[in-house]
């Protein structure tokens, strides 16, 4: 190695969420739910110095940001016959990334 990183900041998130059933029918049942965060990114850094002498090779700050996201799931378990039931179920997911992800070359 040659160089000393030092990266990082501040992340936060904070969700809500509902889900419900619906019985569309006495074999068929139907689900839903959804999902909503806030997240913020904060103090975002990265410095960088040569270790054999302590140079500063690189400095840099992000700005702070924020922002919503919402996620969904769809669903359905089906009694097809007395020993088998479908399901299926379709997602929409979010994540939001790692400070290493974001500051780190």
């Amino acid at each position: 190695p040659t160089r000393l990183r030092r990266a990082g900041g501040a992340s936060a998130t904070l969700g809500a969420f509902a889900e419900a059933s619906f019985q569309a029918s006495p074999d068929l049942l139907l689900t839903g739910g959804g999902r909503v965060d806030h997240w913020r990114l904060s103090n975002g850094r990265l410095r960088e110095t040569v270790l054999a002498t302590g140079a500063q090779v690189t400095s840099a700050s992000f700005d702070d940001r924020s922002g919503w996201e919402g996620t969904g799931r769809v669903g359905f378990a089906w009694d097809a016959a007395g020993l088998l039931k479908l399901r299926g179920a379709g997602y929409l997911g979010w994540r939001l990334p790692t400070l290493n992800e974001l500051y780190r070359p």
